[in-house]
């Protein structure tokens, strides 16, 4: 956070010593069940809210330069699943998929910086 409050040497965007801290509000709930002794699933499901988000803006006293300020607030929900299968010591299965939903609270639209689904698969 040094180049956000301090920054004086970048000559097109600039440190601001006026920024208030991003705060973060999270509730999240975990479930493990063991299935069998080779089959684990575990669900997740979280839910977020961000204030004071730190973003580069224009600076509109100095065009051309942008400015680190505290703009915008995010909320978030989602959940995950996860299925791992170990039918021996020397093989294991495992499937994620993964579901989040963030809103930037000023425009309603999608914040952006994350997959909306996102499914993965491997093999060990």
């Amino acid at each position: 956070m040094v180049n956000e409050v301090a920054g004086i040497n970048n000559p097109v965007l600039k440190g601001n010593s006026n920024l208030r801290p991003e705060t973060i509000r999270t509730l999240e709930s975990v479930l493990i069940w063991n299935v069998t002794a080779a089959t684990q699933v575990n669900l997740n499901a979280f839910k977020y809210s961000m204030k004071n988000i730190i973003r580069a803006a224009p600076d509109p006293s100095n065009p051309g330069v942008s400015l680190f300020q505290n703009i915008g607030s995010q909320d978030g929900h989602g959940l995950e699943v996860e299925v791992v299968y170990a039918p021996s010591r020397n093989l294991r299965l495992s499937g994620n998929y993964s579901y989040q939903n963030s809103k930037d609270k000023s425009t309603d639209k999608d914040a952006g910086y994350a997959p909306q689904n996102h499914l993965v698969g491997r093999v060990d």
